[in-house]
């Protein structure tokens, strides 16, 4: 044998002397070879309980048997035909959300449940306590009811092209004087602008008309001016005179 075989094995033995120290001080000398100590995850006085809870969740729900929506935990629920935890998750999210159900039709707004899986599953589904959960949704509402702001008060628009107070012309309210009418052959542009209506383009294309043309014979000529509309002469009529 070689001195490296012999270190092998030698190292071989240190490791099994090795682990069975170990195992008399986990388990103690009494404890078979090869022993297994569940480590506080079931009480070993539940086991027999532990494992007639598995059995029951992992078999099919029977003829008999309903699940009740508004207490039935994620296991019991993922026993129903067709549905798994993934789904079982969704429905207790939306009866949190609900603040539990009230009806069985009420699955239709868990994401996922439709018509065809209800009516598959209502043979199988009861609904207890519906009354506390009326009571919840209402005082939910009114909670929520209370917690919206009030509307913001109502602003008043104005619309309409503001008038300077230091115009000629200009009106501050009804009680105000009314203002003679201008003469069309005569009005400067600062004059025209006044007019309702009238801005600084269109009454430099009135003096620049006056100017080519001539004198308005009319007030109806004014619809001759390039951007003045018919509807427009209509509102300036009384307000303007030819001299």
């Amino acid at each position: 044998m070689s001195s490296k075989e012999r270190t092998a094995l030698l190292l071989l033995l240190g490791i099994g002397l090795g682990g069975h120290a170990l195992r008399l001080v986990a388990l103690g000398p009494e404890a078979a070879p090869g022993g297994i100590r569940f480590a506080g995850v079931v009480p070993v006085g539940n086991l027999a309980l532990h494992r007639a809870r598995s059995v029951r969740l992992g078999r099919p729900l029977g003829s008999a048997e309903r699940v009740d929506l508004n207490t039935a935990p994620i296991e019991e629920l993922a026993r129903l035909p067709r549905v798994g935890v993934p789904l079982a998750r969704a429905i207790l999210r939306t009866r949190a959300r609900l603040s539990g159900f009230i009806t069985i039709a009420e699955l239709d707004s868990v994401p996922g449940i439709g018509p065809g899986l209800i009516a598959a599953l209502s043979e199988h589904l009861t609904v207890s306590d519906t009354g506390r959960v009326r009571d919840r949704r209402q005082a939910g509402r009114g909670r929520a009811v209370a917690a919206e702001p009030a509307p913001p008060p109502p602003v008043t628009v104005l619309t309409g092209r503001p008038r300077s107070a230091g115009k000629a012309g200009s009106t501050l309210g009804s009680n105000a004087s009314p203002r003679p009418p201008i003469s069309l052959n005569s009005a400067t542009e600062s004059e025209l602008v006044t007019l309702p209506g009238i801005g600084p383009t269109r009454a430099k294309a009135i003096v620049a008309y006056r100017q080519s043309n001539g004198p308005f014979a009319s007030v109806r000529d004014l619809e001759k001016v390039p951007g003045i509309p018919r509807r427009l002469v209509d509102q300036l009529a009384a307000q303007v005179v030819i001299r």
